[in-house]
């Protein structure tokens, strides 16, 4: 081995870097080098002592004996050489602010680049690569290469850094697995026709702690194992576009971004498919256009800031993402049948998951449509019940939940440590109102009094999940 200087220019500026190379021969005989190791920028001195450190290095493996050499051989001639083996670094998201600058790097080593978010430009060995939306560009260690953000918004790449290794066939090396450049591996980028699953495995990845156990050691390495064994699928084989996944991905951005003057054109965008098959996509898919998804999403939110915030109709508008108070007066009225002002002033329909809130809805002189109660229940607020129209349940069932889904409150009472938030989610579209089991006896009520907003004509407003105490 030995320490090799290299220099490039670029916008008129010279730079300069050290690596550690090896020498060795490919199958037909010839000298190649391969990078053992990027150090960087270095001194005169200290390239001098990494100079002299591999000299001395290569002294000591020379004066080995002939037959270590040969026991070595022999040995190593039962080890496949020809398997690369992956080892996956670390993973960490790149964000780059709307039109920033070049930032130019070389890489230390293989690494993934996985397009999240946003569009851009990334150039590499004297190409330029278009980047957006489920792009995989592969970078191999010594790469230079610079990222810019051409666009108005974020532009977030997913790096996920790993060696590939190979096992050496040479005595000198006992049997070390060295860097192993890869041959015709991701040559140009990869536009993947399914990006949602490699993000979700490149998340959790993110997600998970590094440590020396074992256990996450190994689901580590069989995460990132998976992702690679996909990519190469996409490499060699036409996969048909998985409808599901794409417009999962969508719905999630219009949720995070309703509030926008968000386009069709910028989803179709940021999911790499023209606006056109998007829109045949979404409209499979959910039963109805993009356009009229997002109006809907967007009057349940207003619905839910109605009911839940000290919001005018002005800053409701606003938050939701309409041009003015006057259009969204107009949609409100159009998808849900009054105004605004009036539906505040509606009697509102409620839904109680949980027999504490029952109690203290009831205790308030408010009585849900639908509730769990407790035994006792039924007698003490015999008076209040009669008067109404209530219907009891034991518990949620597939039956209470068809009953919550004919009723359509405006507000469902739950609690959130004795029952499956995901499951109420999937036939209760509207919005929900949820406490913790801390205080049982008096914190709903209290709570729920407290929030009370009568002279608006409200019942109930937000309850903020408390800290249980003892």
């Amino acid at each position: 081995m030995f320490l090799k200087k290299s220099s490039f220019t670029r916008n008129g500026k010279s730079y300069l870097y050290y690596k550690i190379v090896s020498t060795y021969k490919d199958d037909t005989g010839k000298n190649k080098h391969r990078v053992v190791k990027h150090l960087g920028k270095l001194t005169d001195e200290e390239a001098a002592e990494v100079r002299q450190v591999l000299k001395e290095q290569g002294q000591r493996q020379a004066g080995q004996k002939v037959g270590s050499e040969e026991s070595e051989v022999s040995h190593l001639a039962e080890v496949p050489q020809e398997i690369p083996v992956f080892v996956l670094l670390d993973t960490k998201q790149l964000i780059y602010e709307p039109f920033a600058q070049k930032e130019w790097n070389v890489t230390e080593v293989d690494m993934l680049l996985l397009v999240r978010e946003g569009t851009g430009e990334l150039f590499m060995d004297g190409k330029k690569v278009v980047l957006r939306y489920g792009m995989v560009v592969y970078a191999p260690s010594g790469s230079g290469m610079h990222v810019v953000n051409t666009s108005s918004s974020l532009l977030q790449l997913d790096r996920i850094a790993f060696d590939v290794l190979q096992r050496s066939s040479t005595a000198a090396d006992r049997g070390a697995y060295l860097p192993h450049k890869m041959q015709r591996m991701f040559q140009e980028p990869i536009q993947l026709q399914t990006p949602y699953w490699a993000l979700q495995i490149s998340k959790e990845l993110s997600a998970m702690q590094v440590s020396g156990q074992p256990e996450g050691m190994f689901k580590r390495q069989l995460l990132f194992y998976t992702m690679m064994g996909r990519i190469v699928r996409h490499t060699s084989e036409e996969r048909p576009l998985e409808t599901h996944n794409v417009i999962t991905h969508a719905v999630s951005l219009i949720d995070q971004h309703y509030r926008d003057d968000l386009t069709r054109d910028q989803i179709a965008e940021q999911l790499g498919i023209s606006p056109e098959h998007f829109s045949r996509l979404f409209k499979k898919e959910k039963g109805m256009s993009f356009i009229d998804y997002l109006l809907h999403l967007r009057i349940e939110k207003s619905r839910e800031l109605l009911l839940l915030s000290q919001f005018n109709l002005k800053e409701i508008a606003e938050e939701t993402g309409f041009q003015s108070q006057y259009y969204f007066s107009r949609k409100f009225k159009q998808l849900v049948g009054v105004s605004p002002s009036a539906y505040l002033l509606q009697p509102k329909k409620y839904v109680s998951l949980d027999a504490c809130m029952t109690s203290s809805l009831l205790s308030l002189g408010v009585v849900p449509r639908v509730g769990i109660m407790n035994p006792w229940m039924s007698a003490h607020y015999q008076s209040l019940l009669s008067q109404a129209e209530f219907k009891p349940i034991e518990g949620l069932d597939e039956q209470s939940a068809e009953a919550v889904t004919e009723l359509q409150p405006d507000l469902i009472f739950c609690n959130i440590h004795k029952q499956d938030m995901n499951w109420i989610r999937s036939f209760a579209s509207l919005r929900m109102l949820w406490a913790s089991s801390g205080r049982r006896k008096y914190g709903c009520k209290r709570s729920i009094s407290t929030l009370l907003r009568p002279e608006s004509g409200l019942d109930v407003v937000y309850l903020h999940r408390t800290p249980s105490s003892s």
